[in-house]
């Protein structure tokens, strides 16, 4: 979604994981932004404004369409290919056959969880959650 006003230019990017990012930009970058509003593509910018450590607003310097190649299932960002069919959903059985994997075997996790009552789990999950708040409070 992209607005083009004199004064306000800015779109947003949909990201497939975590919440929209709003994106300025300059009117120069008016027609790249416009070519691009249905493709996939890659923001490079400065973040300026940010909540609760995650960034919701970026001054775009550069809108990189990600390339379709030579083989339309496929383009490439930075050197590493991207499958568009990862957009595609597929039920487990698909997931499975893709990545190789079986059921699991119930014998080789039986008797590891929950643990012993006093393993250190409980500890070492507090210290990750106070850790992340010093970080945050920071």
């Amino acid at each position: 979604m992209a607005d083009f006003k004199q004064h306000g230019t800015r779109f947003r990017v949909h990201p497939p994981i975590g919440d929209p990012v709003l994106c300025n930009f300059e009117q120069e970058q008016k027609e790249k932004v416009r070519d691009n509003l249905l493709h996939y593509v890659r923001v490079v910018g400065k973040p300026t404004k940010t909540s609760g450590g995650k960034v919701v607003c970026i001054a775009a310097h550069e809108v990189e369409p990600l390339d379709s190649g030579e083989n339309e299932n496929r383009g490439s960002l930075g050197g590493r290919d991207i499958q568009q069919d990862f957009w595609v959903p597929q039920t487990l059985d698909e997931l499975a056959k893709a990545q190789n994997v079986g059921p699991l075997d119930a014998a080789a996790v039986l008797g590891t969880w929950p643990g012993e009552d006093d393993d250190g789990f409980e500890d070492a999950i507090d210290e990750l959650r106070s850790a992340g708040l010093k970080k945050d409070a920071g």
